[in-house]
């Protein structure tokens, strides 16, 4: 059996379109809708400034065969909003809503400027997006226990999870030159054609996996956070209530102002330099550089290779403390400082073939073992 109706004589007509107890599918775009239901009714509107279409429920059995909804956009820039239950995509000249349909997928493709906003439920839900590779087009997912919401191919979209539960955010960058931005409540990946946000997760994973030379910007939070970045490439922002991280970057750039922050930078087999300040520490490790900020400590541990540090004195009386032997294989044991507690600043390194202090101001101290074998001093240094 077959339904449809037209609206082709101008005015803001409405359509409601209801399915069946069994398992429906609607599709629609701009200009025409059609709903069909399990035992086979098919309803159709055309043509409608607005249109509202139900689900009255799906079938028992496998949920892969329950309700689901596909909308096509406008060639007009047109904007998606979803909750678990509801599903909207409004342009200049029409209006779709649609509840209670488990599966939905929206599709930006007939130009425009398109915008897909999704918000979770109450319970723990996972929010995947990707960024445009070749021959396979970015994607963006929200979904929980009991719904899936799917937007294809738009050039911004944003998931919110300010409902509750434990939520996931896992972002995927392009082949380009893509930036990672986050702090506690908030984290978006971008890049040429593409623009993917998540705020108030939980979690947020960020992936530079498809190449280019990615950034990462992180914010910190007004409590204590601790910042871990380089080894293998990974690293990580934790704080209270948030955890943020990101793998194969090119370079990470970390801001801390609040709190008391601490940030621990690994280095590689290879030759890695770090670089101390009272304002920033720096590691290089090949063209991999991770940088933070304000941080009160910044601790760098060496690995294979030879590997040296900088570290630079403030306009105060600084103490520079060093300890152990590189020379005799206990590298891990190897460690120098430089510190101000008036300043409240610590720069310690462990493992480095070469340390490097320098002294610019006066009533600098240095406290050096006689068993190490690894320091460099520079300037003017009182003995203790």
């Amino acid at each position: 059996t077959e339904v449809q109706a037209v609206s082709d004589l101008g005015g803001s007509d409405t359509a409601f379109l209801h399915g069946s107890t069994s398992n429906d599918v609607f599709t629609g775009d701009y200009n025409s809708s059609q709903m069909e239901t399990g035992d086979g009714f098919v309803m159709s509107a055309d043509g409608f400034r607005f249109l509202y279409a139900y689900s009255e429920g799906y079938a028992d059995g496998d949920p892969l065969l329950a309700d689901r909804v596909y909308l096509y956009d406008s060639p007009g820039d047109d904007t998606f909003t979803s909750t678990p239950t509801l599903a909207k995509l409004n342009g200049s000249d029409y209006n779709m809503e649609l509840a209670s349909f488990r599966y939905v997928d929206v599709y930006s493709q007939n130009g425009g400027i398109d915008h897909a906003n999704m918000f979770d439920s109450p319970g723990d839900d996972v929010y995947t997006a990707t960024g445009p590779k070749p021959n396979t087009p970015n994607y963006a997912e929200l979904r929980g226990d009991t719904f899936k919401v799917t937007a294809h191919t738009f050039r911004y979209t944003a998931a919110s999870a300010a409902a509750g539960g434990y939520d996931l955010a896992r972002l995927y960058d392009s082949p380009g030159e893509d930036t990672f931005e986050a702090a506690p409540t908030y984290g978006k990946l971008y890049g040429a054609g593409f623009y993917n946000r998540a705020d108030y997760f939980d979690k947020v994973e960020a992936h530079g996996d498809a190449g280019g030379e990615d950034v990462v910007r992180l914010y910190d939070s007004a409590g204590d956070d601790e910042l871990k970045a380089g080894g293998a490439n990974d690293m990580t922002l934790i704080g209270s209530g948030f955890n943020i991280s990101a793998s194969n970057f090119q370079h990470v750039v970390a801001f801390a102002d609040q709190g008391h922050d601490v940030a621990t930078f690994y280095g590689t087999n290879g030759d890695d330099t770090f670089i101390g300040t009272p304002v920033y520490g720096k590691l290089t490790s090949g063209d991999r550089t991770f940088r933070a900020y304000g941080f009160d400590e910044v601790n760098a541990w060496g690995k294979g290779g030879n590997d040296k540090a900088y570290l630079k004195d403030s306009a105060l009386a600084d103490l520079f403390e060093a300890r152990g032997s590189i020379s005799n294989g206990d590298g891990d044991n190897a460690w120098a400082r430089l510190s101000n507690e008036e300043l409240d600043f610590l720069l310690w390194v462990a493992n480095f073939e070469e340390v490097h202090a320098e002294s610019t101001s006066s009533g600098d101290r240095a406290d050096i073992g006689p068993e190490v074998d690894f320091v460099f001093l520079t300037g003017i240094w009182e003995d203790i």
